[in-house]
């Protein structure tokens, strides 16, 4: 069966810079499944976007720069867009699709700025900037707490692990309905803190200092997800 309308997921992955991929040149990182996924990809080289975290994510959904869309920076009130913006998200809604977030959201923790309040059908997310912010400052990246839409759940899990977790369970009962789905898997890796999973430190531990290494180690945990999802 040919579907009239394609499934559609979104990687973000936060504070990834341009040379961390070993595609782009990175002597030392290993990314083998975000490199096949580039070399089989249009590359799009021209975004551009203030380095910090609101500001990328407000542009990317919605399409504006972030001066325009007011989502300019983490703090001082202004992290979250005007509320007449139309999201990425909504559009998918209105063309029939369900739609879902996996992951950081960072655009507004308190109605009518959370992420089922701009477009989004399923929610799995945190607040804040990050799992150690000032509203999630005792989580946890090794046994997460996440938001399942407005109800805490502790997973058990490293955090990408259970993003793109969560994600491929709910893609699967959507592939499983035939409904037509927009995913966004927005990890919080590798922002820092840069707190690893061991056996993805292990690799880099003798080639780069400790920093670097647990840094690089949230990457690998990222290509390995890809990679899964590819699969």
């Amino acid at each position: 069966k040919v579907r009239s309308a394609p499934n559609v997921i979104v990687i973000l992955s936060d504070d990834q810079g341009y040379g961390d991929f070993s595609s782009n040149g990175n002597p030392v990182l290993q990314t083998p499944a975000l490199d096949k996924l580039a070399n089989e990809a249009v590359k799009f080289t021209d975004f551009h976007v203030s380095p910090y975290c609101t500001p990328t994510r407000g542009q990317l959904l919605s399409g504006l720069d972030a001066l325009h869309n007011k989502a300019a920076t983490v703090g001082t009130g202004r992290n979250t867009m005007k509320r007449d913006i139309v999201t990425m998200p909504e559009v998918f809604k209105r063309n029939g699709y369900h739609t879902g977030i996996f992951g950081k959201w960072h655009l507004g923790d308190n109605y009518p700025d959370r992420p089922m309040d701009r477009g989004f059908d399923k929610c799995v997310w945190f607040k804040g900037w990050g799992l150690l912010s000032e509203s999630e400052y005792d989580n946890d990246y090794y046994n997460t707490r996440y938001m399942d839409g407005l109800r805490p759940v502790v997973s058990g899990k490293y955090c990408t692990d259970l993003w793109f977790d969560e994600a491929m369970k709910w893609m699967d009962q959507q592939a499983a309905d035939d409904q037509p789905f927009f995913t966004y898997i927005a990890t919080n890796a590798p922002h820092g803190p840069f707190y690893a999973l061991p056996a993805d430190v292990a690799p880099y531990k003798d080639k780069v200092d400790s920093s670097a290494a647990a840094f690089f180690g949230m990457l690998k945990n990222i290509d390995r997800n890809v990679g899964r999802l590819d699969e």
